[in-house]
């Protein structure tokens, strides 16, 4: 990346952080017209036009960065956070099921194609994609969390209760549970 575009990009994501949306938006455009392959500027573009509330002009950025890059399952994720950003969960499924066929798709589309199928009411779904998850990594609050409450929706109420107690049994959990019964203790 050259010079110039990274002190764009550090330029937009310094707006961003003040609030100041579109001026970051604007900055994001211009980079992204101009280097319309780079999946890592078109990201950015897609991830503030979802940030700003504009998750239809997202998807159409999505869909382009899919076009531009069909093998590379991440173009995939961010069109179905696009649609998921719109609200429809068929959309988002189907590409998040699209990521996990390619080669390469981070265990983050199988959280993704989780959460979808919940959204979906498809819970036995969404905990197989939950499942899948924790098999890899068996520490994940999120798919834990989500898991537990796909398990209560399906009246697993076992399971579920199971899921709970291995959350608080998480030691970043157990620590950040500890920090904050010090601090009612303390009076703060």
């Amino acid at each position: 990346m050259s010079p110039e575009v990274s002190v764009a990009l550090a330029r937009a994501a310094d707006l961003h952080r003040i609030g100041h949306f579109e001026q970051a938006l604007a900055i994001y455009r211009r980079l992204a017209k101009a280097h319309s392959t780079s999946l890592d500027i078109q990201r950015l573009l897609i991830f503030e036009l979802l940030q700003v509330g504009r998750p239809k002009e997202a998807v159409i950025a999505a869909r382009r960065l899919r076009d531009a890059h069909p093998r590379n399952p991440h173009a995939a994720i961010l069109l179905g956070a696009s649609h998921q950003g719109t609200g429809n969960w068929e959309k988002a499924l189907a590409a998040f099921q699209a990521a996990l066929s390619l080669e390469g798709a981070p265990l983050e589309a199988r959280f993704l194609a989780g959460n979808a199928f919940c959204a979906l009411g498809r819970y036995a779904e969404g905990v197989a994609c939950y499942d899948i998850v924790l098999a890899a990594d068996p520490r994940s609050i999120e798919a834990l969390t989500n898991r537990a409450g796909a398990l209560a929706r399906l009246g697993r109420l076992q399971e579920a209760l199971c899921d709970s107690e291995a959350l608080v049994a998480l030691p970043a959990l157990a620590a950040a549970a500890s920090r904050q019964s010090g601090r009612y203790a303390a009076g703060t």
